[in-house]
């Protein structure tokens, strides 16, 4: 932010905000062998302020990190923690980091929308005037196990065991290491920007096929992950932000239901009838998201195993609620920080600067699995099987969209070597497979 910033009163304004959400003032503990949650009414919030003046800016991304990755003890320590940096009298960086235990990206997005409505109503010596928290996360739960009871959680079930495979694939991508036995969670992040002019085509093939752009961006996504491990068949997790309701809009917690999105390459789909098969898994899984991915798992009774997250080894993420870039008549420009986590194998997410017109995307992958420079040449794939579909006429096959570059070709070309064969994908058994 390059604005005076008044520090006592931004930590004023946290302070009021973690009076307002239970989940800022939540730990989780073991009581008998069980885990329970503990609501502190007076929690001490763990705010610093950093003086940075003089210092270089990566001395200063270095110190952000490391205060963003300090780990939480979920019984003890505050699960939200806010600094200020102090770079000037009117250069200052903001860093909020919170557990995802407790959070989830609207979550986010709302505490920081309503941080600069607090602190600036304090700035101008008046009362903050927030609207009131509709619910609570605990509606959310019981509202959940209400639909779990009836009839309708039961047709959702019904949904995703027919859209889903009966032998659901592993992916099985290729990878520079060997897998780990056990999964492991360590990764690291390949930013990349998609520039205007192809962000402006994934729009206008968007309006062709009257699709959106996630779909277009998901699209590709597939063609990537199918071109990579020879598989037909793919299933990529999307999460939804679980917030059916309108009064758990604005409730601080962790709503978010992931959706595995399955495709089917086989018979060499033209663009149009990827995009339009595309659109019909979303919209379905938008019409059944309320089912919930953990007992999803357990009913498809899938095969255990023990190196790879259970039923899609992908994610794909499309940001679309972002905090105004303008506040108050300053403007706030986002930093990107590198994650250390890897969840998935690999997982694509993607968000548009709308001021820019280009959409910011990144790579998190698992450093046990892949080698950095194997993820910078996935992203320009990604990037070129996405320019040449947004230039191909709809009935051009999906699988001749050009994903190499001429050096590539050329390498290809005289060491005589050929495309590898599409491989037999590895296959999660299940109670209903037959075999």
């Amino acid at each position: 932010m390059n604005v005076a910033l008044e520090p006592d009163l931004m930590f004023e304004a946290v302070r009021r905000l973690i009076a307002r959400h239970p989940a800022l003032r939540t730990n989780f503990l073991l009581e008998d062998g069980q885990a329970v949650q503990r609501v502190s009414e007076d929690a001490e919030p763990d705010l610093a302020l950093f003086d940075v003046q003089g210092e270089d800016w990566d001395t200063i991304h270095a110190t952000i990190v490391a205060e963003y990755r300090k780990p939480y003890d979920l019984a003890h320590d505050p699960l939200v923690r806010f600094r200020l940096f102090k770079r000037g009298h009117d250069r200052w960086v903001i860093m909020k980091a919170v557990h995802h235990i407790v959070s989830d990206a609207i979550s986010t997005f709302t505490f920081i929308e309503e941080l600069f409505q607090v602190y600036e109503a304090l700035r101008q010596g008046q009362a903050p005037q927030l609207p009131p928290v509709q619910a609570r996360y605990l509606d959310f739960l019981n509202q959940q196990n209400t639909f779990l009871a009836g009839r309708e959680a039961a047709g959702m079930l019904d949904y995703w065991r027919s859209h889903l495979p009966a032998e659901v694939p592993l992916l099985d991508l290729p990878t520079d290491k060997p897998r780990p036995a056990v999964q492991t969670h360590n990764g690291a992040s390949e930013f990349f920007v998609l520039d205007a002019e192809l962000s402006a085509r994934v729009h206008a093939l968007a309006r062709a096929h009257d699709v959106t752009p996630f779909m277009v961006l998901l699209s590709a996504y597939y063609l990537l992950l199918h071109r990579y491990s020879g598989q037909d068949h793919i299933v990529v997790g999307s999460p939804v932000t679980g917030r059916t309701r309108q009064d758990f809009a604005s409730v601080y917690g962790y709503f978010v239901n992931p959706l595995p999105l399955h495709a089917d390459l086989t018979g060499d789909p033209t663009v149009a009838a990827l995009l339009e098969q595309v659109r019909r898994t979303v919209l379905g899984g938008l019409d059944n998201q309320e089912y919930p991915f953990v007992l999803l798992v357990d009913e498809l009774g899938l095969q255990h195993d023990p190196s790879r997250s259970a039923v899609f080894q992908a994610m794909f993420i499309l940001l679309t609620h972002k905090v105004a870039t303008e506040q108050y008549g300053y403007r706030l420009e986002y930093i990107e920080l590198p994650e250390e986590e890897g969840q998935f194998d690999i997982t694509l997410s993607a968000y548009e600067d709308e001021s820019e017109h280009r959409f910011h995307c990144v790579f998190k992958y698992n450093t046990d699995l892949f080698l950095p420079q194997t993820m910078r040449r996935m992203a320009a794939h990604y990037t070129r099987l996405l320019d040449r579909m947004t230039r191909a006429p709809g009935e051009h096959p999906a699988s001749r969209l050009e994903m190499l570059d001429d050096r590539e070709r050329e390498q290809l070309v005289g060491s005589g070597a050929a495309p590898p064969c599409p491989r037999p994908p590895r296959i999660r058994r299940s109670p209903r497979s037959t075999s």
